[in-house]
């Protein structure tokens, strides 16, 4: 018998081009409000939901 926990857990799909998109689009208007130096990769986490570590796997730093 499985929980119902279990059933969500296997129909959960990641979608890496998504998080990417989600990434940027919230980056972007991170960099436009703060520029370079202002921007915070933490504020950028927060707001797509993600962790820092994410963000630096699919992007590198704040250049890329």
């Amino acid at each position: 018998m499985t929980t119902k926990n279990q059933e969500e857990k296997r129909s959960w799909k990641q979608d890496p081009e998504a998080v990417q998109r989600d990434i940027l689009a919230v980056a972007v208007t991170e960099f436009a409000e703060h520029g370079l130096s202002g921007a915070r990769v933490d504020r950028i986490a927060a707001r797509t939901r993600t962790s820092k570590r994410m963000i630096y796997y699919y992007f590198g730093d704040k250049l890329g």
